[in-house]
Protein backbone atom coordinates (compact mmCIF):
# COMPACT_ATOMS: atom_id res chain seq x y z
CA UNK A 1 0.00 0.00 0.00
CA UNK A 2 1.17 3.50 -0.78
CA UNK A 3 0.95 6.08 1.99
CA UNK A 4 -1.97 8.49 1.66
CA UNK A 5 0.45 11.43 1.93
CA UNK A 6 2.21 10.22 -1.23
CA UNK A 7 -1.07 9.74 -3.08
CA UNK A 8 -2.24 13.21 -2.03
CA UNK A 9 1.07 14.78 -3.12
CA UNK A 10 0.85 13.03 -6.51
CA UNK A 11 -2.67 14.42 -6.94
CA UNK A 12 -1.42 17.91 -6.06
CA UNK A 13 1.37 17.59 -8.63
CA UNK A 14 -1.10 16.54 -11.32
CA UNK A 15 -3.71 19.19 -10.56
CA UNK A 16 -1.12 21.97 -10.51
CA UNK A 17 0.07 21.25 -14.05
CA UNK A 18 -1.22 22.91 -17.20
CA UNK A 19 -1.97 19.46 -18.68
CA UNK A 20 -1.33 15.75 -18.12
CA UNK A 21 0.95 14.43 -20.88
CA UNK A 22 1.41 10.95 -22.23
CA UNK A 23 4.02 8.99 -20.30
CA UNK A 24 6.39 9.93 -18.90
CA UNK A 25 6.57 13.74 -19.20
CA UNK A 26 6.45 16.74 -21.50
CA UNK A 27 7.10 20.44 -21.47
CA UNK A 28 4.13 22.72 -20.94
CA UNK A 29 3.40 25.90 -22.90
CA UNK A 30 5.37 27.97 -20.39
CA UNK A 31 8.32 25.56 -20.42
CA UNK A 32 7.30 23.88 -17.16
CA UNK A 33 7.71 20.17 -16.56
CA UNK A 34 4.43 18.25 -16.76
CA UNK A 35 4.35 14.67 -15.52
CA UNK A 36 2.16 11.70 -16.34
CA UNK A 37 0.34 9.89 -13.53
CA UNK A 38 3.08 7.29 -12.98
CA UNK A 39 5.82 9.92 -12.94
CA UNK A 40 3.89 12.15 -10.53
CA UNK A 41 3.43 9.20 -8.18
CA UNK A 42 7.13 8.38 -8.43
CA UNK A 43 8.10 12.00 -7.75
CA UNK A 44 5.82 12.14 -4.71
CA UNK A 45 7.33 8.92 -3.43
CA UNK A 46 10.87 10.15 -3.96
CA UNK A 47 10.11 13.43 -2.18
CA UNK A 48 8.73 11.61 0.85
CA UNK A 49 10.94 8.53 1.05
CA UNK A 50 14.31 9.72 -0.28
CA UNK A 51 14.45 13.51 -0.26
CA UNK A 52 14.72 16.75 -2.19
CA UNK A 53 18.03 16.15 -3.97
CA UNK A 54 16.82 12.84 -5.41
CA UNK A 55 13.54 14.52 -6.42
CA UNK A 56 15.49 17.21 -8.29
CA UNK A 57 17.54 14.53 -10.05
CA UNK A 58 14.33 12.72 -11.02
CA UNK A 59 12.84 15.92 -12.45
CA UNK A 60 16.01 16.49 -14.48
CA UNK A 61 15.99 12.98 -15.94
CA UNK A 62 12.30 12.14 -16.41
CA UNK A 63 11.86 13.58 -19.93
CA UNK A 64 14.34 11.09 -21.34
CA UNK A 65 13.54 8.21 -19.00
CA UNK A 66 12.46 4.92 -20.55
CA UNK A 67 9.50 2.87 -19.38
CA UNK A 68 11.95 0.48 -17.77
CA UNK A 69 13.69 3.38 -16.03
CA UNK A 70 10.42 4.56 -14.52
CA UNK A 71 9.58 1.01 -13.44
CA UNK A 72 13.03 0.83 -11.80
CA UNK A 73 12.14 3.94 -9.78
CA UNK A 74 8.99 2.18 -8.55
CA UNK A 75 11.10 -0.83 -7.53
CA UNK A 76 13.53 1.47 -5.70
CA UNK A 77 10.53 2.86 -3.81
CA UNK A 78 9.56 -0.73 -2.96
CA UNK A 79 6.49 -0.65 -5.18
CA UNK A 80 5.55 -3.22 -7.80
CA UNK A 81 6.64 -2.37 -11.34
CA UNK A 82 3.18 -3.55 -12.40
CA UNK A 83 1.74 -0.54 -10.57
CA UNK A 84 3.86 1.70 -12.77
CA UNK A 85 2.60 -0.09 -15.88
CA UNK A 86 -1.01 0.19 -14.68
CA UNK A 87 -0.67 3.92 -13.97
CA UNK A 88 0.93 4.49 -17.38
CA UNK A 89 -1.84 2.50 -19.08
CA UNK A 90 -4.54 4.50 -17.29
CA UNK A 91 -2.79 7.75 -18.17
CA UNK A 92 -2.00 6.96 -21.81
CA UNK A 93 -5.34 5.37 -22.70
CA UNK A 94 -7.39 8.29 -21.37
CA UNK A 95 -8.50 11.01 -23.78
CA UNK A 96 -6.66 14.26 -23.04
CA UNK A 97 -9.82 16.07 -21.96
CA UNK A 98 -10.62 13.36 -19.36
CA UNK A 99 -7.10 12.31 -18.39
CA UNK A 100 -6.86 14.35 -15.19
CA UNK A 101 -10.16 13.06 -13.80
CA UNK A 102 -9.39 9.45 -14.67
CA UNK A 103 -5.85 9.38 -13.29
CA UNK A 104 -6.85 11.18 -10.09
CA UNK A 105 -9.63 8.61 -9.60
CA UNK A 106 -7.06 5.84 -10.07
CA UNK A 107 -4.71 7.49 -7.56
CA UNK A 108 -7.51 7.70 -5.00
CA UNK A 109 -8.08 3.96 -5.40
CA UNK A 110 -4.45 3.43 -4.35
CA UNK A 111 -5.01 5.32 -1.12
CA UNK A 112 -7.90 3.11 0.03
CA UNK A 113 -6.35 -0.34 -0.43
Amino acid sequence: MIASTIVERAETILTSQSFIPLSPAAEGAEGELCLCAAASLALAGIEEKIGGKAADEFRASIRSMSRRGLEDVFVELEWAPELCAAMRACNDSAPPERRLDLVVARLKELGVQ
